[in-house]
């Protein structure tokens, strides 16, 4: 796939200094991929929807009979439940392009749910014969979600009332990935939408609390934000796998054409001597000592001077049809920072210049690929309550 990318930084002048906003303050800005935007929405965020509507969960053995309009429906976690909304009212209406009439629509939107029928059943409601009241917003596929809100039912109905119409702020936290030596749990609906020419302006700036405060925007319109210090140098460690790795960029790109179904994604962060006591015997400098005819002393003495730390990003996803052999496949990537050979370049100059030659750059620094491996193993070869040994490859 043509110019398959993930994160590219935009927001330095000639001399790698950040570029000024208009406040006078430093800020770092970059691009990211459909890729890109699809890896960070699978970790905590928030998004800006209108809130369309609401949904009453009924307490068990209460019929919804007596509730029953043309918006209302049933059915959530085993309560019955009633639903009213407009949220066609909201429908490909995006006007963020031509912010002189963001004002009229909003105030537009806002003015015509008031005069449906959605406030009438909002103070109708029996809130004895309630156990939940839920907020309704559109959802970035067009489908309805359902908004938690705190606070008494009394609260919750008085909040629907406030703020139907409005943009409000909502936290959407996707279950399975978590942001401690990050780990991305794949949605393949999520990876399957990447468009070439889709490009998202990221800024970030760091908060008084010295979390990273990142922002996603397409265009004038903000998409939404996330809090979270590491997941910017993550993306890049990923766009330097693929850099470096040409099978772990094919997998990647075979994913988001649809022919290999995703699993999981993680990018962790260890220590030069964790690592490279288990892999030092199958590293990728091991072409570099062939070329240069280093000794086995020399080699030894290179790898115990390599310091600082290293990123493993490894993939991993299934293959295989239902009825047929089924796989799961990991390429992993072992990164290490080019600095950390500096006190290797005094007595071996030639072999660091080899390494740089092959390492890719960005503002996190120049990273080269130090070692890389392919693991798989056959689900249907896995008996029940047995633990596969998986085959690899270095």
């Amino acid at each position: 796939m043509v110019d398959f990318w993930i994160i590219r930084t935009v927001g330095y002048g000639r001399e790698g200094t950040p570029l000024k906003r208009h406040d006078g303050r430093a800020r770092p800005e970059y691009e990211v991929s459909d890729l890109g935007r699809a890896l960070m929405l699978h970790l905590p965020h928030f998004i800006w929807a209108p809130l369309v509507g609401f949904e009453a969960r009924l307490k068990k053995g209460r019929s919804i009979r007596p509730f029953l309009r043309r918006r209302a429906s049933s059915s959530a976690e085993g309560h019955p439940a009633i639903r009213y909304h407009e949220s066609d009212l909201f429908q490909d209406l995006d006007f963020s392009e031509y912010p002189e009439l963001t004002d009229y629509v909003r105030k537009f939107r806002t003015a015509l749910i008031k005069k449906s029928r959605v406030f009438a059943e909002l103070s109708r409601l029996n809130l004895e014969r309630v156990d939940d009241l839920l907020g309704l917003y559109p959802g970035t596929d067009g489908t309805l979600q359902v908004l938690s809100l705190s606070g008494t039912l009394e609260q919750k109905r008085q909040y629907i009332e406030d703020h139907c119409g409005q943009l409000i702020e909502i936290q959407v936290d996707p279950s399975g990935s978590y942001e401690s030596n990050i780990t991305f749990r794949l949605d393949a609906r999520r990876l399957r939408t990447y468009l070439r020419k889709n490009v998202y302006e990221v800024q970030s700036l760091i908060r008084d609390d010295t979390q990273q405060e990142v922002h996603v925007f397409r265009g004038r319109k903000r998409l939404f934000r996330m809090v979270n210090s590491e997941v910017i140098n993550r993306l890049f460690m990923i766009q330097h796998s693929m850099d470096l790795n040409a099978e772990f960029r094919k997998a990647l790109e075979d994913t988001v054409t649809g022919e290999l179904f995703p699993v999981k994604l993680s990018v962790k962060s260890f220590q030069v001597g964790q690592a490279f006591d288990q892999l030092s015997s199958a590293t990728s400098l091991e072409r570099e000592f062939e070329q240069l005819k280093l000794s086995a002393p020399d080699r030894h003495r290179v790898m115990r001077q390599l310091t600082g730390r290293v990123v493993l990003c490894l993939y991993s996803y299934q293959s295989g049809l239902v009825g047929k052999s089924q796989h799961i496949h990991s390429i992993g990537a072992i990164l290490h920072n080019l600095a950390g050979m500096s006190g290797v370049e005094k007595d071996f100059p030639q072999l660091v210049d080899i390494v740089r030659s092959r390492s890719a750059n960005s503002q996190i620094g120049a990273y080269y690929l130090f070692s890389e491996f392919a693991s798989s193993v056959d689900l249907k070869a896995v008996k029940p309550g047995a633990q596969a040994a998986p085959s690899s490859q270095p």
